[in-house]
């Protein structure tokens, strides 16, 4: 462990990461694959088990540097760094062209408010036209200022995956992340399409969050029920590992969504198939 420990430090040696933006996209990611998972089990611990281990070598990375946030430096990288200068001062309007069809558009903070710690870069506050979805902690030219990006979702949530890091933009540290409030995925696909199942001993269990609600039956059978934008619709009736999976059925678009069951603990693919069959809209 001794010699793991001595090979993850020098394997980070001289990079100082910001390391509560990339705990932040952990986290981040670790949400997005929580909500867009498609089955309704099996992905929470991959998710938890992500956000462990981004936790783990952050600590890790921290365990030999004295102090928590205060001697991390932004890491050299990209053409913004080349200058002794620092980076170009960022102004409201401007624009970044960030791959893939993403575009970033720089706001300026309404107002900033404390983080509560020491030497981190306070919070930015924006207009409720933005949701906020990560930040660089460590203070810099990016601190008062927001880029939203807007562009494909495949391409938005790599960036996502990847804690909103990029070379145009690594320079600016205290930069804030936001997407439009608007953005479909952000969005729950869930707005009040309401079901109802009718296989005898089977009841849907509490409200429906993030897109799901959980099905218990007999004698501790649980399955898991999933909102589905009907754009969708095509892949999962139609792939392998979805729809056409036996321990999954999917139902037909109604009001602009498709729900699908999935099997969990003690359910049967008879349990799952019945359980569709019953299933009506309110």
């Amino acid at each position: 462990m001794n010699d793991l420990n001595s090979l993850m430090h020098a394997s980070v040696d001289g990079e100082r990461p910001d390391v509560d933006r990339l705990l932040a996209g952990a986290i981040r990611d670790g949400q997005r694959l929580q909500r867009r998972r498609r089955m309704s089990y099996a992905g929470v611990g991959l998710a938890v088990a992500a956000i462990a281990s981004a936790g783990a070598v952050m600590a890790g990375t921290q365990a030999g540097s004295g102090t928590a946030r205060d001697d991390l430096a932004p890491a050299a990288s990209g053409p913004a760094n080349a200058s002794p200068t620092g980076p170009a001062p960022l102004r409201a309007g401007q624009t970044f062209d960030l791959g893939q069809g993403v575009t970033g558009t720089v706001v300026a903070c309404t107002s900033t408010k404390p983080s509560g710690e020491a030497g981190v870069s306070p919070d930015c506050v924006l207009p409720k036209k933005y949701a906020i979805e990560g930040s660089s902690t460590i203070p810099g030219p990016g601190t008062g200022f927001a880029v939203v990006l807007v562009g494909p979702a495949a391409a938005i949530e790599d960036s996502w995956s990847s804690s909103f890091d990029s070379p145009q933009l690594a320079a600016y540290q205290g930069l804030t992340y936001a997407l439009p409030a608007s953005d479909p995925l952000i969005q729950p696909i869930y707005q009040g399409q309401d079901v109802a199942v009718h296989l005898p001993g089977w009841k849907l269990v509490g409200p429906v969050a993030d897109d799901k609600a959980t099905l218990e039956g007999p004698h501790g059978a649980v399955a898991g029920i999933v909102w589905r934008a009907a754009k969708d619709y095509a892949a999962w009736s139609g792939q392998p590992d979805k729809g056409a999976d036996p321990l999954t059925w999917t139902s037909e678009v109604h009001d602009g969504v498709f729900v699908t069951i999935q099997g969990g603990q003690g359910t049967t693919d008879v349990e799952i198939q019945a359980l569709g069959a019953s299933l009506t809209w309110k």
